[in-house]
This record gives structure tokens, sequence and C-alpha cells, in this order.
């Protein structure tokens, strides 16, 4: 990561507030220089701003910082800034209202525990930076985890709704190619399962839709996969039919049909074997054509064994918005259902 390119931008008043970013960036092995609002600024390839400042003296690549104890300005062009921090749910919901939105907006909670991490996140999404130390993975408990980014406000709240026990939430990496965030979100958390023993591991995304019986489905899904040893990951939404797709086995199993594929795509709810596990933690973030985004990746591999269910168990919350795409989810739907008619006429051809 490089060092000594940030300056923050602060008055006399926002000296308690800039000590506390001084202090949070050294964590993360950033220095981060502090100068009050002037004319002229220290060298610097990246600046945070508390407050906002006129515009004639506004550097290059600013970056907002809004305080959680003062209101929005009326007078503010958000668009001047790279990304604009905000320190609560309240501001992030007070930004969208202004026109202020992922992906131009990061939440960054000062004052609580996660608030170097988070301060990080930012730091990676705004330099383009592959912090090393997060190949070792992120494990965050349990068996189960969900990718939820607080900045999406709608999909992180609704989720939060409908959570299942035990599920822990991961805030995502950001990163400026969302697809590279998201691949690089599975991967960390696939390491960090695997450092941790874990031998199954459950990926959902925010926008999943689960089943009315989830505890039930879930239950029947495991008993299936527990009986087995080939298989690499179950996916519970696939969205499109690869050429070159094979039907490995068909097995009826309470009251579901799984089939099991050569390949699949559609990350929105996976369950992980170990050896799924392993092939998502060897996915490669230096490479960064689509052919690599992290369900083409694993649809490339070879002797892969996605098991599926018909008909399918899970969905997406319909009105919800890509966060990598923008397109709403809609889209999606019109793709999985499409997906699913074409593995129907996969599976009687190949009886």
């Amino acid at each position: 990561m490089e060092k000594n390119n940030w300056c923050l931008v602060a008055d006399a008043a926002d000296s308690a507030v800039a000590e506390s970013y001084r202090e949070t960036f050294a964590k993360i092995d950033v220095r981060i220089t502090v100068s009050p609002p002037a004319q002229t600024l220290p060298r610097a390839r990246y600046f945070l701003i508390i407050g906002g400042m006129p515009q004639r003296w506004m550097p290059k690549t600013p970056f907002l910082l809004c305080p959680d104890d003062r209101p929005l300005p009326d007078d503010f062009n958000f668009r001047a800034y790279g990304g604009i921090l905000a320190e609560s749910a309240a501001m992030m919901d007070g930004l969208q209202t202004r026109g202020a939105a992922y992906p131009a907006t990061y939440h960054i909670p000062r004052g609580a525990d996660d608030f170097a991490d988070m301060v990080a996140r930012f730091v990676w999404a705004a330099t383009d930076t592959h912090p090393r130390w997060i190949d070792d993975g992120i494990y965050l408990g349990g068996d189960t985890a969900a990718i939820s980014m607080p900045e999406t406000i709608d999909r992180h709240r609704r989720f939060a709704a409908i959570r299942p026990e035990g599920c822990r939430v991961f805030p995502g990496i950001r990163h400026q190619t969302p697809w590279v965030g998201g691949a690089m979100s599975f991967r960390a958390l696939a390491r960090g399962a695997l450092a941790a023993g874990v031998e199954r591991f459950t990926i959902m995304e925010d926008d999943i839709a689960l089943p009315a019986d989830y505890a039930q489905t879930l239950e029947t899904i495991h008993a299936y996969l527990g009986a087995r040893e080939d298989w690499d990951y179950f996916a519970g939404l696939p969205l499109r039919v690869m050429p070159g797709t094979e039907v490995v086995r068909t097995d009826v199993f309470g009251g579901l049909e799984f089939v099991t594929l050569s390949k699949s795509v559609g990350m929105a709810y996976c369950i992980f074997s170990q050896r799924g596990l392993e092939a998502l933690a060897k996915w490669d973030p230096e490479r960064r054509d689509k052919g690599n985004m992290i369900d083409f990746y694993l649809a490339g591999l070879a002797g892969m064994r996605v098991v599926t269910a018909l008909p399918c168990q899970f969905d997406l919350a319909a009105d919800a918005q890509s966060s990598q795409w923008g397109f709403d989810n809609q889209r999606y739907r019109r793709l999985a259902a499409a997906c699913e008619m074409g593995l129907r006429r996969l599976v009687r051809g190949g009886r």
C-alpha cells in the first residue's frame, strides 16, 4: 500500500476528529498529513476533507468526510468529490436523500469496533490497492456468511430483517471495479473458512430471497450433500446454462430433484465443500478481464461438480438492484427462470 500520499484537511474545530482519523490511518500502515484549509495545501495524491471547503480551494481527487454531528450543507455539489464518507446510517440516509448514494458513498462508523477495518476498506477502494494481509482470509465465525455492503442501504436493511440465525454479515470488499470487489470478498471468506478448518461453508448475497421453509429446505440440502463426497458446491440459484454444461447425475432426495452439473454461473446462494473452498481461494485478484468474474472463473475449472435442486428453491428480491451492474433484479430473475427451464431440458436429454 502506498504511504505518505494522503492529506486530511480540517480546521481547528475538527481537530479531535482529525486526530482519530490520523491514528486510524496509522494503524493500517498509511501516513496522513493533517492540514488546515488553505489556498496552498501540502502535496499529496489523495485528499480527505472534513465538512467540505470552498470550490476555489478544491484540491485534485478530494474525498468528503461528513461527520455525524453536523447537518449537511445545502449548497454542496457532492459530484465534485471522488467519494463521500458517512459516519452513521442516519448520515447515509441523508446523503441518499440528497442524491449521493452507492458507489459514491462509504460507511465509516467512527467509534465502532470495526472503525479501522472500514477505514482500510475505503482506502483500498479509493487507491485500487490489494491489501496483502487479506490474502490470509477473513473468518467471522460459524459456517454461514452473507456479503452485504452497508452503502447499499435498502438491500442491507432488507437482509437484516431476514438474516438467518447464525449467519454472519460481512460488509464486502470495495473496489473501483465492483465485480473485482465481489470476487475478492468470496476469496477472502473462502480462505478464512479454510484456515479455521471449516469443512462446509455457505456464502450468500444480501439480495437473496430465501424459501418460506428455509430451515427444512436447508436440512434436506445438507442431508443430501452429506451423503456424497464428489461435489464442489451447491448452487442455489443458477443463472445460465453455459455452453458445454453436462449433467453428471440426478437424484431424487427428500422430495427434491438434485442435479449435478459440470459447471454453473450464479453466486447468490452457494454452499461450498472444502474442495470448493480451495477452488475459490485460488482466484487470482490480478487478472481483471471479465472472464475472471468469480462465477465464470469457477465455471472454467475442469472437473467441477456443481449440485443444484429442481425446482429451484431460491430467488432474488424483486425490488433490489444489482450492486455490481446497476440494473434491477427482474433481469436476473428472468435469467434464472430461463436457466431452470434449460436445466430441465438438459436433464431430460441426458436420460
